[in-house]
């Protein structure tokens, strides 16, 4: 069970990227076509959500979308609008974010033929992730009954995270570095939200909501589970390699090694937001402008891949769950 959770994660994450087009901002022609492809998408996607099982919700900056009769999207809506909170309050006293011109869409499938149904080629050909961001339409599509129900709020959080991401610091220009977009999203993913509503920051736990009615989330959340797997890969000596996952594209971070990949992305993430926040808010405003780079890493944070690395390690043996 503890593989096939992380694997779940994985994933999920590996598909928020791998989905992902090119921004359309060559000309006309390409603009119009992805506009014709995303009125399309959502088409498709609210005629296949719509049956008796529909219901929804909508908040200041999220319409939620299900057809699951077990789903909350009410307790979606209220976790969405938290991690909309939290975000802001990691950021915006430091950089300046783009505003959210248009609220987040969800599409929450408990029927796997229909969710099948938003990929090419149909129920044809290899299943598709369980859930993903497609950037190119702005949307968010989750599979309710492929992921363990328990840990539906942390999938549900890392998928948010990756919209916010691009739409209030990359923008469509072009896209972000592989460890930073994976690294935030599993950092809030993994970030304890109290029992009244709110992220603290820097401590790893569930989220305390039950997005499907009558199953609780795990005591530990995911981040539990994948700190400890990390911290005993690092006992046996198996260490993520920091130089190898910020110069790694998608093809390197999602094949061989992912999980180490993914933990060192996330404990990166935390470590500079933790003890270097003025410096990392100074390296997401180079990743907004497209100069991202592992050598503006280390000049902005003033360490280099030694430091960074020796730094990353004793980091990890400071962390603990809740």
């Amino acid at each position: 069970m503890t593989r096939t959770r992380i694997a779940a994660a994985a994933v999920v994450a590996t598909a928020a990227c791998a989905l992902a087009a090119p921004a359309a901002a060559q000309g006309d022609p390409a603009a119009e076509a992805l506009r014709a492809a995303g009125e399309a998408f959502f088409k498709q996607a609210d005629t296949l959500i719509d049956d008796r099982n529909y219901a929804s919700t909508t908040t200041a900056h999220y319409k939620v979308k299900t057809d699951d009769p077990r789903f909350d999207t009410k307790q979606a809506g209220a976790l969405l609008e938290s991690v909309y909170t939290f975000f802001d309050s990691l950021f915006a006293s430091r950089m300046t974010l783009r505003s959210l011109d248009r609220p987040g869409r969800l599409y929450l499938f408990y029927s796997n033929f229909k969710y099948k149904q938003l990929f090419e080629g149909g129920t044809a050909g290899a299943s598709p992730p369980p859930g993903h961001y497609r950037s190119w339409v702005d949307a968010i599509v989750i599979h309710t009954d492929t992921v363990p129900a328990g840990d539906l709020a942390d999938i549900l959080v890392h998928e948010a995270t990756h919209h916010l991401v691009r739409r209030r610091i990359i923008g469509d220009d072009h896209e972000p570095s592989q460890w930073l977009t994976e690294g935030l999203a599993d950092y809030l993913g993994y970030t304890l939200r109290d029992k009244e509503g709110s992220f603290v920051a820097g401590k790893i736990g569930p989220k305390n909501v039950a997005l499907l009615r009558g199953i609780p989330q795990r005591s530990e959340g995911l981040g539990g589970l994948r700190l400890r797997s990390l911290k005993t890969a690092v006992k046996r000596e198996e260490v993520p390699d920091l130089a190898a996952i910020l110069d790694a594209g998608p093809t390197e971070f999602y094949g061989a090694g992912r999980d180490l990949h993914y933990a060192g992305a996330w404990i990166l993430v935390h470590m500079l937001l933790h003890t270097e926040p003025a410096a990392f808010a100074k390296y997401l405003e180079q990743e907004a402008a497209g100069n991202g780079s592992p050598e503006v890493l280390h000049a902005t944070v003033g360490l280099d891949e030694a430091a960074l690395q020796r730094r990353f390690l004793e980091y990890v043996d400071t962390l603990k769950a809740r």
